[in-house]
């Protein structure tokens, strides 16, 4: 029996801008139903490997395969049939300021698939709840809620399509320890609720120990280290152990 391909593997991806590389040889497969967390300094290339993968930035070399089909050269119209299997939470939630919560949420059931509003509106309100947001929170503006709330309802945005790939980056930047944990809690609780695969970034430990089957390091371009997530405090590895803690002192030296 032939081995079932990963939903996401990226193969030997290199990019540089300006003669300067960011992302040097980067491999990773992820199985279906997995969630994998990328760990790393500001500038590591992981906001850059997410974009990579959706499309948003094409590599100098490597190739990106979803399901085993290889996405790396797609026609814009293939490429936007494909990406309606992925959801993605962006760092800073990417709301737009003059559309109601509700319409936010149901952004693409009305533009890509062309639900009747009536019914983008049911599922919106439907999906909310889930995040534990109320209809009325649906009638606000952006502009009118929390940090917090924001981040909900850009996690319902990107899961209302029940989409078979969800990618997050940083979401829970900028939240204060509790609400973040909230928002790992029930990043954890829909994913599996829906089997969807995941790969996120994260600088919050508590939650890449809460949410992660496997981690993976990035360091200036590459991946570094690849492994459970129970095993990141005992990785055995200087630059996953100087990252975890939080220590000034090791082999990552950040720029000032």
């Amino acid at each position: 029996m032939a081995e079932q391909a990963p939903k996401i593997e990226v193969r030997d991806i290199s990019k540089s801008f300006d003669g300067e590389l960011a992302l040097d040889g980067v491999s990773l497969r992820v199985s279906r139903g997995e969630s994998v967390v990328l760990i790393g300094g500001s500038g590591a290339g992981k906001t850059l490997l997410l974009k990579v993968i959706l499309g948003l930035v094409h590599p100098d070399e490597g190739d990106v395969l979803i399901d085993g089909v290889n996405t790396t050269n797609l026609s814009p119209g293939d490429r936007m049939e494909f990406m309606q299997r992925f959801g993605v939470l962006f760092q800073r939630s990417a709301l737009f300021d003059s559309m109601a919560v509700w319409e936010n949420v149901a952004f693409r059931l009305l533009q890509e698939h062309k639900l009747p509003r009536a019914e983008a509106h049911e599922r919106a309100s439907r999906t909310l709840a889930l995040v534990g947001l109320s209809a009325q929170v649906g009638d606000l503006l952006p502009a009118e809620l929390s940090g917090g709330m924001q981040k909900r309802v850009g996690f319902a945005r990107a899961v209302v399509s029940e989409p078979d790939v969800i990618l997050l980056d940083e979401p829970t930047a900028g939240l204060d320890p509790i609400m973040s944990n909230i928002i790992h809690e029930l990043i954890r609780e829909r994913v599996k609720a829906m089997g969807a695969t995941t790969l996120s970034i994260t600088s919050d430990m508590a939650g890449a120990r809460k949410t992660a089957d496997r981690v993976a390091m990035m360091h200036e371009g590459r991946i570094i280290w690849v492994g459970p997530g129970t095993e990141i405090d005992s990785s055995g590895n200087a630059y996953v152990d100087q990252f975890v803690n939080k220590r000034p002192e090791g082999p990552i030296q950040m720029r000032i």
